[in-house]
C-alpha cells in the first residue's frame, strides 16, 4: 500500500492541511523527508496516520482545537489494483466516509492494508524513538516473531548451550585454581587425612575383625532367645484366649436353641404395634369427619336456594359504565361552557384588532386565510434575509483579514531587512560533526574520576590486607612470586595434627585410667591384708629361714663332734613349730591368699602396661614435634613465619585477596591512562576547532566545558539561520494568504450584489410587502401576520370545544332516561351526578346478589369435595388395617398383640446373640470366629491351667539367659565404640587406599569434562558461522553500513540460562555485548533489525507492506551515520514507501550529500 495524499482536515492543531506525496515513478525510490521545528506537528501526523488507517481512539488527545464530532482525517491510498479516496471521522461505527461524507463499508480499506491492525502497524512500520528502542529490545529478547526469526540460525544448537554450561559447571565443581571446596580438593584432603589416620592407628585390623565376628555371634544368640520368648508368649496368649472364649461359645449355642424353639415368625418393624394403633385411631377420626361434611353440605344447599339474581339489570353493565363516563363530562360541561363562551368572544375581539393593525377588512368569523402569505413564503423571505446577513458578515471579515495580512507582510519585510546579511561562518557543519563525535566521550572525564576513586579504594583495601601478611606496599608487588602453602596442604596438615592430638589424648586417657585402676587395686590389697590378720608369704619365708638356720647350727656342731645343747634343741623346735604353724594357716585360707595373689598380679601387669602406654605417648609427642618442624618448612618459601594453624586459612585468604587487588590496580591504571590520553586528544581537537570561530584561550577548559562552549556557539549560529529561514517562510505564507484573501473579498462582494437583486425581485411579487422596502426592515412585517393566524386558529378550536361539550350533555340525558326505564326507577330528575348515582346503586345491588350466589356455589362445591375426601380416607385407613393384619399373619386386629410379643422375645434373643458374638470378636485377638471355635474344640479345658503353670516356670530361666547375652553384647559394642573413637575406621589402610582411588577418579573426570567442553564450544562456533539465518545476515549488513564499518557483523550467542542473545563483532574482531554499546550504536542496531525485518517480511510474506514512517529515529546519529541511515532508507524505499519526520534542518543537507538531488522529496511543515 502507498499513501499518495494525507489530509489533516480537523485534527490536533491542524486545519485543512494536506501533504501530497505525488505519483511514484516506475522502478524509482519512494523516500520522503518531512522537516518542521519542534511542536510543528510531526508526532501528531504520525498518530494521525495510524488513526486514518485504523480509526480514531475513543479517548483521543487531539481534540483540543476541534471537538470529537468535528474531527476529520482524509487521504488517498493506492496499490497495483486501484486507489481509494476516503475520510475518517471519530465514532464507534461507520467511521469510514467517502469524499461526500457518505458511509463506506467497514472493510473498505482491507484490500489496501491487507488486514493489518494498529498494533502491527506501530510495531513494524510506524516508529518513533521510543517505539524503536522498545521494539528493538523485544526483538533481542525474542518476544515477537522477528526475534524468533532472528535466532532461528541457532535453533538447532539451542540445547547445546545448556549442555556446554553443564560441562563447565561440572568441571568447575571438580577443580578450580586456589579453590578448597571442589570435589578434587576435598578428595585430596580426605586422602591426606586418611593416610595420617592410618599411620596413627592404635588397633590392628585383626582385632577389629575378631570384634566384628563376636558381635555377629552374640547377635544371633540374642535373636534365638527372643524367638523362644515370643513363642512362649504366643502360646500363653492362645491358652488364655481359649479359656475366655469357651464359656461364651456354650452360651451362644444355648441362645440358638431358644431361637429355634420360637419357630417361624413374621418380620415386624419395631413400631409395628404403634402403626396398628395409629391406623385404628385414624379410621375412627375419618368416619367422624365424613358425617360432619355431609351435614355441612345440606345446610349450604338450603341457603343457596333462597337467593335470586336479577340478570336483566346485570346485562346493562356496559351502558352503566358509559353513563358514568358521560356524567363526568356533562357535569364538567355545565360548569365550563359559560367560561369558554367568554374566552371565545375575547378572541374574536383580539383578532379583529390584529386585522385592523394589518389593514385587512371583514370579520374574523369566516375570514379567508388564503389572503395571508403562506408559512413557506414567510420562511423563504426570512432565509433570504439570513443569507444576506451572513454574506455581509463574511464580506466584512474578508476585508478585515486583508488588512491584517497586509500588516503581517509588512512586518515580515521589516524584520528581514533588519536582520542584515548572515554571518560568514567558517564551517558550521564540520563543527556539528566534531561535537557529535566528541559527545561520545563526554562521560569519559567522569569515568576517569570514578577510576581514580576506585584506585584509592583498592589501595585502602590492599593496605587492610597487608598487615596480616607482614608486608609493606612495595613488597605487595612481589607477592605473586612468593610460594605459599595451598589450602589442601593446610587442610592435610590440620587433619594430621588433629590425628596426632587425638592419639595423644587417647594414650593420656589410658594412662590416667590405668593409674586410677592401679591405685584402686593397691588400696584393695592393703585393706585385705589389714583386715584378714593372715601371715603373708614373707612371714612364711622368714619362719622357714629361722628354722633352717637353727638346723644348720645343730648340723654343723654334730659334724664338728659337738652334741646339741638342750637350748639349741628347744630353739630348733620353736622355729620349726612356728614355720609349720605359718604354713598350716596359709594352707587353711588358700582362697583368701589366691585373691591377694590375683591383686598382686594385676598390679604387676598394670605397671607393665603403664610403661608401654607412656612409651606410646612419648612416641606421639615426638611425631607432633616432627610435624611442627615440617609446618615451619612448609612456609619457608613464602618468606613469612609459620602462623598458628588456626590463622593459616585467614592468612591465605588475605594473600588471595591481596593478589586480586594488585591485579585489579594494574588493570585500572592501564584503563585510566588510556582514558586520560583519549580525553587529552579530544580536548586538543575541540580547542583547535573552536579557535576558528573565536580566538579566546580555552586551554584551561575540560572536555565537557569545551563541548558546552561549542554547543552554545553552534546553537547561536543555527538559531540565527533558523530565524531567517522561518521569516522567509512567513513572508511567503503572508504573500500567498494575501492573494487568497483578495480573491475572497471579490467573491463575497459579488455574492452581496446578487443577494440584493434577488430580494428586489421577491419583494415585487409579494403584495403585502412594499416593493421599495429595505431587506433589513422586512422582518418586522411578518410578526402581526403570524399573530393573526394564531388567533384565528384559537377561535376555530375553542368553538369546536364548546359544541362538543353541548353534545356530551344531550347524550347523558338520553342514556339516563333509557336506563331509568330499564331499571324500573320511573322519571328521574336532578343533577347528572344524582341521576347517575341512583342508577349505579340499583346496578350495584344486583351485582351484590350475584356475588353472594357465586360464593355460595363455591362453598357448596368445596363441601361436596370434603365429603368425597372423607369417604376416601375411611376406605384408605380400612385398607391399611387389613394390610397390617396380613403382615402379622392374623385375620383380626385383636390377634396382633400375641404375635408382637413372640417377635419381641425373638428380638431380645437375637440381641443377646449379637452381644456374645461381639464379645468373642473383641477378645479373640483378631481371629475369625470359625477358627476360634476350632481352637476351643481342639483342646481339653482342664489341661490349660497346667500348661500355663509350666510356661511361667520356664520364663525366668529364659529371661536370665537373654539378659546375660545382652550384657555381653553391650560390652562388645563398648569395645567397638572405643576403637572407632581411637582411629575412626575399621581399616585405616584400606580407607586411605580408597580415598586415593577417588582422587585419581576425580582427576580423570575433570580432564574428560574440560576436553568435551573445548570440543563442543568449537563445534558450536563452526555451526553458527555456517548456518547464520537470512534475517540476521541482512541485519548484519545494515549494521555494518549504519556504523560506518565500525562493526563487521552480528551473531547469535547464548548467555546465562541458555537464553539466546545478540552480540556484535567490531573491526578488531572483539565480541561486544549490546549493553556495552553506546546509546547511538544501540539505536543503529535497533534500526538495522527493524529495516531487516521489514525487508524480510516483504520478500517472504504475501501480506501487504504499509508505509514505513519514522519520527526522529536519527536523533542519536552523527552526520556520517545519519548519511548511512539515509542510504539504508533509500534502499528500503525501492519496495515500500518511506516517510521520515525530523526537526533537524541540517539532516536535509546530510541527505543531499548522501543521496544527491534525485530519488527523494523534502516537505516542510
Amino acid at each position: 500500500m502507498r499513501l499518495r495524499r494525507f489530509d489533516l482536515l480537523r485534527y490536533g492543531h491542524f486545519t485543512d492541511r494536506s501533504i501530497d506525496f505525488g505519483q511514484l515513478a516506475d522502478g524509482g525510490t519512494d523516500l520522503h523527508l518531512i522537516i518542521g521545528p519542534n511542536e510543528a506537528g510531526k508526532s501528531t501526523m504520525l498518530s494521525g496516520l495510524g488513526d486514518l488507517l485504523f480509526g480514531i481512539g475513543g479517548t483521543s488527545a487531539y481534540n483540543f482545537l476541534h471537538d470529537y464530532q468535528a474531527m476529520r482525517l482524509g487521504g488517498v491510498v493506492e496499490n497495483p489494483s486501484g486507489e481509494l479516496a476516503f475520510l475518517r471521522r471519530k465514532g464507534n461505527q461507520k467511521t469510514l466516509l467517502d469524499m461526500a461524507e457518505q458511509p463506506l463499508a467497514d472493510d473498505a480499506l482491507a484490500p489496501f492494508t491487507g488486514g493489518a491492525d494498529r498494533a502491527w502497524f506501530e510495531r513494524m512500520f510506524g516508529l518513533d524513538h521510543v517505539r524503536l528502542r522498545e521494539g528493538g529490545q523485544a526483538i533481542l529478547e525474542a518476544k515477537d516473531d522477528v526475534g524468533k526469526m532472528l535466532f532461528e540460525a541457532s535453533s538447532g544448537i539451542a540445547n547445546l548451550g545448556e549442555e556446554l554450561q553443564r560441562l563447565d559447571e561440572d568441571a568447575a565443581a571438580i577443580f578450580r585454581p586456589r579453590g578448597s571446596t571442589q570435589f578434587l580438593a576435598l578428595a585430596v584432603a580426605k586422602h591426606q587425612a586418611a593416610a595420617a589416620a592410618a599411620k596413627a592407628a592404635v588397633y590392628s585390623t585383626k582385632d577389629w575383625m575378631a570384634l566384628v565376628d563376636s558381635l555377629a555371634e552374640i547377635g544371633a544368640q540374642k535373636q534365638q532367645l527372643n524367638n523362644e520368648r515370643r513363642a512362649l508368649d504366643a502360646e500363653a496368649a492362645r491358652l488364655q484366649r481359649i479359656r475366655r472364649a469357651k464359656p461364651r461359645f456354650l452360651k451362644l449355642d444355648q441362645v440358638a436353641e431358644e431361637l429355634a424353639a420360637l419357630g417361624e415368625r413374621p418380620f415386624l418393624r419395631v413400631d409395628f404395634e404403634a402403626q396398628v394403633r395409629a391406623a385404628s385411631e385414624a379410621l375412627s377420626a375419618a368416619q367422624g369427619s365424613e358425617r360432619t361434611a355431609r351435614d355441612s353440605l345440606k345446610q349450604l344447599q338450603e341457603r343457596r336456594a333462597a337467593i335470586t339474581v336479577d340478570t336483566a339489570v346485570l346485562a346493562q353493565a356496559a351502558r352503566k359504565e358509559a353513563l358514568v363516563t358521560l356524567q363526568v363530562r356533562a357535569s364538567t360541561a355545565n360548569l365550563d361552557i359559560p367560561r369558554r363562551e367568554s374566552e371565545y368572544n375575547e378572541l374574536i375581539g383580539a383578532a379583529k384588532a390584529e386585522m385592523a393593525r394589518i389593514g385587512l377588512p371583514g370579520e374574523p368569523i369566516g375570514f379567508d386565510q388564503t389572503r395571508l402569505p403562506t408559512i413557506q413564503a414567510i420562511s423563504q423571505v426570512r432565509n433570504m434575509i439570513s443569507g444576506y446577513r451572513d454574506i455581509k458578515t463574511r464580506s466584512e471579515a474578508a476585508h478585515a483579514q486583508r488588512d491584517d495580512a497586509q500588516k503581517a507582510l509588512q512586518r515580515a519585510d521589516e524584520r528581514i531587512a533588519g536582520m542584515g546579511p548572515p554571518a560568514d561562518l567558517a564551517d558550521p557543519l564540520a563543527l556539528r560533526r566534531l561535537i557529535a563525535k566528541q559527545e561520545q566521550h563526554r562521560g569519559v572525564e567522569a569515568a576517569c574520576a570514578d577510576k581514580r576513586r576506585r584506585l584509592a579504594n583498592l589501595e585502602d583495601d590492599l593496605r587492610d590486607n597487608l598487615p596480616a601478611l607482614h608486608l609493606d606496599r612495595l613488597q605487595a608487588e612481589e607477592l605473586a612470586n612468593r610460594v605459599f602453602p595451598t589450602g589442601e596442604q593446610v587442610t592435610a596438615a590440620s587433619n594430621e595434627l588433629a590425628a596426632f592430638e587425638r592419639r595423644r589424648e587417647a594414650g593420656q586417657r589410658q594412662i590416667e585410667d590405668l593409674e586410677t585402676e592401679l591405685a584402686a587395686l593397691r588400696k584393695v590389697l592393703a585393706r585385705i591384708e589389714a583386715d584378714s590378720g593372715l601371715p603373708m608369704p614373707d612371714d612364711l619365708a622368714g619362719a622357714r629361714a629361722a628354722r633352717d638356720e637353727s638346723w644348720r647350727a645343730i648340723k654343723d656342731g654334730a659334724l664338728a663332734g659337738r652334741a646339741p645343747t638342750a637350748q639349741a634343741m628347744d630353739s630348733m623346735d620353736g622355729h620349726m613349730g612356728r614355720a609349720d604353724d605359718t604354713a598350716d594357716r596359709m594352707i587353711g585360707d588358700a582362697a583368701r591368699y589366691e585373691e591377694i595373689s590375683g591383686h598382686g598380679r594385676g598390679i604387676s601387669t598394670g605397671t607393665d602396661k603403664m610403661v608401654e602406654y607412656q612409651r606410646q605417648v612419648d612416641g606421639i609427642l615426638g611425631q607432633i614435634e616432627d610435624w611442627r618442624r615440617r609446618w615451619q618448612d612448609l612456609w619457608l618459601a613464602s618468606g613469612l613465619d609459620a602462623p598458628e594453624l588456626g590463622r593459616a586459612p585467614a592468612v591465605l585468604q588475605h594473600r588471595d585477596r591481596a593478589l586480586e587487588i594488585v591485579a585489579e590496580i594494574r588493570r585500572e591504571r592501564r584503563e585510566l591512562d588510556a582514558m586520560e590520553t583519549t580525553i587529552q586528544d579530544c580536548r586538543q581537537e575541540m580547542i583547535a576547532a573552536l579557535a576558528g570561530f573565536e580566538g579566546r584561550d580555552r586551554s584551561h577548559l575540560s572536555l565537557s566545558e569545551l563541548l558546552i562552549d561549542g554547543a552554545e556557539m553552534l546553537s547561536e549560529l543555527s538559531a540565527r539561520h533558523n530565524d531567517l529561514q522561518n521569516l522567509v517562510s512567513q513572508q511567503d505564507a503572508c504573500a500567498a494568504s494575501l492573494r487568497d484573501i483578495d480573491a475572497a473579498v471579490a467573491e463575497w462582494t459579488k455574492r452581496e450584489a446578487a443577494a440584493m437583486a434577488a430580494w428586489s425581485q421577491l419583494s415585487q411579487g409579494m403584495a403585502i410587502l412594499d416593493g421599495e422596502m429595505d431587506i433589513e426592515q422586512a422582518e418586522a412585517v411578518f410578526e402581526p401576520i403570524e399573530i393573526l393566524r394564531g388567533k384565528l386558529a384559537e377561535i376555530d378550536g375553542l368553538g369546536h370545544r364548546i359544541k362538543t361539550m353541548g353534545d356530551d350533555i344531550l347524550a347523558f340525558n338520553k342514556l339516563a332516561g333509557e336506563l331509568s326505564e330499564t331499571f324500573a326507577l320511573g322519571d328521574l330528575t336532578g343533577l347528572p351526578l344524582e341521576v347517575a348515582g341512583a342508577i349505579v346503586a340499583t346496578y350495584d345491588a344486583a351485582v351484590a346478589d350475584q356475588t353472594q350466589a357465586n360464593l355460595m356455589d363455591q362453598q357448596i362445591e368445596k363441601a361436596d369435595e370434603d365429603c368425597r375426601r372423607a369417604g376416601l380416607a375411611v376406605q384408605t385407613h380400612g385398607e391399611t388395617i387389613a394390610a397390617l393384619c396380613r403382615t402379622a399373619g392374623v385375620e383380626t386386629v385383636g390377634e396382633v398383640a400375641a404375635v408382637v410379643a413372640r417377635c419381641a422375645k425373638a428380638d431380645a434373643l437375637g440381641q443377646e446373640q449379637d452381644q456374645i458374638t461381639d464379645g468373642l470378636a473383641n477378645d479373640g485377638d483378631g481371629i475369625e470366629l470359625t477358627e476360634l471355635r476350632r481352637q476351643c474344640d481342639a483342646i481339653d479345658p482342664d489341661q490349660i491351667p497346667g500348661r500355663l503353670h509350666e510356661i511361667e516356670q520356664e520364663r525366668p530361666g529364659l529371661e536370665q539367659r537373654l539378659e546375660e547375652v545382652i550384657r555381653r553384647e553391650r560390652d562388645l559394642q563398648q569395645q567397638e565404640n572405643e576403637i572407632r573413637a581411637a582411629q575412626g575406621a575399621a581399616d585405616p589402610e584400606q580407607d586411605a587406599a580408597q580415598k586415593l582411588a577417588t582422587v585419581v577418579e576425580e582427576a580423570e573426570r575433570y580432564l574428560r569434562l574440560k576436553t568435551s567442553a573445548r570440543l563442543l564450544r568449537w563445534a558450536i562456533e563452526q555451526h553458527r558461522k555456517e548456518m547464520q539465518g537470512p534475517l540476521l545476515s541482512r541485519a548484519s549488513a545494515l549494521f555494518n553500513l549504519l556504523t560506518v564499518e565500525r562493526y563487521k557483523r552480528l551473531f547469535a550467542d547464548f548467555g546465562e540460562g541458555d537464553h539466546a542473545r545478540l552480540m556484535g563483532e567490531n573491526r578488531n574482531g572483539n565480541s561486544i555485548l549490546i549493553e556495552q554499546m553506546s546509546d547511538g550504536t544501540r539505536d543503529q542496531l535497533y534500526l538495522s533489525l527493524r529495516l531487516a525485518a521489514v525487508a524480510h517480511y516483504g520478500e517472504t510474506s504475501t501480506a501487504t507492506l504499509l508505509p514505513f514512517v519514522a519520527d526522529d529515529l536519527l536523533v542519536n546519529f552523527d552526520d556520517a551515520r545519519a548519511a548511512a541511515g539515509f542510504q539504508a532508507l533509500r534502499e528500503l524505499s525501492r519496495n515500500v514507501q518511506v516517510i521520515v519526520f525530523t526537526h533537524h534542518q541540517h539532516l536535509a543537507d546530510v541527505a543531499r550529500g548522501a543521496l544527491g538531488e534525485n530519488g527523494w522529496t523534502v516537505h516542510r511543515l
